[in-house]
């Protein structure tokens, strides 16, 4: 199948050695500095948690994500979703005195 030649070939440190590349040459063109906080992991988590805030359901973004248990979808990406709204009721409470 076409997930499991993509899964082998990225198991290749020549293969992440060239997106990694990539990104950063994409990075430097639209001058955005990168360093060890920005890398090809940020545009997965983003991706991520950018599904989860449109509502996709957790199913279909574990699946999306390439992940075996959604145990490890629910851990890195709804939660983060929680923690947000938990910022969100802090935020209003400091607005509201």
């Amino acid at each position: 199948m076409v997930k499991e030649d993509i899964s082998d070939q990225w198991q290749n440190r020549h293969m992440k050695s060239d997106a990694l590349n990539q990104f950063k040459r994409f990075c430097k063109k639209a001058e955005i500095e990168t360093n060890k906080k920005l890398n090809l992991h940020c545009l997965r988590k983003g991706y991520g948690t950018n599904l989860v805030n449109l509502g996709i359901p957790v199913n279909t973004l574990k699946d999306l994500m390439g992940h075996s248990s959604i145990v490890t979808t629910m851990k890195f990406y709804v939660n983060s979703i929680d923690e947000n709204k938990k910022k969100a009721v802090e935020g209003l409470d400091r607005l509201m005195g």
